[in-house]
């Protein structure tokens, strides 16, 4: 798990050079760009460790707030719940929760 968030972080960083505010790629291709390219690796795995584990969330969760601030370029004081509804990105606590019982789901 922690091997995974760090390279989601290096993915971030290596984005970062399109999310340049006047000249730079659309909100939504940045959006679309965390979906796929960082979401995905840090996300790889949540069905087999997932377990409602408050301590490994806070980790992703930092991970997410820090992409957030990235995509829509705000400050760090700006509330973390308005960044989440104004980049339609659900919450963790959900999104893992539906990654673990789609997974138990295609098991059965």
């Amino acid at each position: 798990m922690e091997k995974k968030t760090t390279q989601a972080l290096k993915v971030l960083n290596q984005i970062e050079r399109f999310l340049n505010t006047k000249r730079g790629l659309s909100f939504q291709a940045i959006r679309q760009l965390y979906i796929a390219c960082i979401s995905s690796v840090a996300d790889y795995g949540v069905p087999i460790w997932w377990n409602n584990q408050k301590n490994m969330l806070e980790k992703f969760q930092k991970l997410q707030n820090i992409a957030l601030r990235k995509i829509l370029g705000a400050f760090k004081t700006f509330s973390i719940n308005a960044m989440k509804l104004e980049a339609s990105i659900p919450p963790l606590k959900i999104k893992f929760k539906r990654i673990y019982k789609n997974y138990a789901w295609r098991i059965l």
